[in-house]
């Protein structure tokens, strides 16, 4: 799905226990992180108030444990240890989120490979 087709026309968001949820977001920010040296943590800081943001693992010819061509964690270090795997081609995808800083932290078990990051403010 195109970014401009997702950004006018945002999934429906549902809520439980009559809480408001946050105002869909519809300005978004594109990072492209290159990742030159196998199984070493990057990270990429989101923009304040980030209330949607996807992942896509791109050109990783190699994959890792559990298929994972891009590995993906909310802290410092877990990146290796505690992380969610994507695999190449694949992407992951939180929504309504409620941060005001996020910042997400990368590896890949292959160099040359790289992520792009889409946050929606």
């Amino acid at each position: 799905m195109a970014v401009e087709s997702f950004v006018k026309h945002p999934q429906s968001i549902c809520g439980t226990g009559g809480q408001e949820l946050p105002v869909s977001p519809t300005t978004p920010t594109i990072y492209n992180i290159v990742f030159t040296i196998a199984d070493t943590e990057y990270s990429q800081a989101l923009p304040t108030n980030t209330k949607r943001f996807r992942i896509y693992a791109v050109n990783s010819a190699k994959t890792g444990i559990h298929g994972a061509a891009l590995r993906v964690a909310f802290a410092e270090g877990a990146s290796s240890t505690t992380y969610i795997p994507i695999p190449a081609g694949g992407f992951y995808q939180e929504e309504s989120v409620d941060a005001s800083a996020l910042t997400l932290y990368f590896q890949s078990p292959t160099g040359g490979g790289y992520a792009i990051i889409v946050a929606w403010t």
